[in-house]
């Protein structure tokens, strides 16, 4: 087990335990085994992304408590304390990564940034219990 892999399960680890949030980064066909949503919502593409200005999901229904998202296009770095994250600084997420995120103040604190100067994309699926 590499550190990098110790350091994803630890997250995963404190975040279920605390019951809100949980991150997983895999590869699009990991992430199909791995993750089961089961009352999907909504579908939202979150395009354009760019290093100047974050972006987010909206998810006004409290009832939406899990969003999974895969990274289209261009690397991506995010945050769900509240505040934006930077080209440098936030949760790195590669093209063809995943983001897993549980509770509805997690996912309307989601902000999303480009890494770079390429335009990203970010597409979610929103879910209810």
């Amino acid at each position: 087990m590499t550190d990098e892999h110790r350091f994803r399960v630890a997250i995963v680890v404190v975040g279920l335990a605390l019951g809100e949030l949980a991150w997983h980064h895999a590869t699009p066909a990991a992430a199909q085994r791995e993750t089961a949503i089961s009352s999907v919502s909504s579908y939202q593409e979150l395009n354009n992304i760019t290093n100047a200005a974050a972006q987010t999901f909206v998810a006004t229904d409290p009832a939406i408590v899990d969003l999974f998202a895969t990274v289209e296009t261009a690397a991506i770095r995010w945050r769900a304390d509240g505040t934006a994250p930077t080209a440098t600084v936030g949760h790195p997420v590669s093209p063809g990564g995943t983001i897993v995120l549980h509770g509805h103040q997690n996912i309307v604190r989601l902000s999303i940034i480009a890494q770079t100067a390429t335009n990203a994309a970010v597409h979610g699926s929103l879910s209810r219990p």
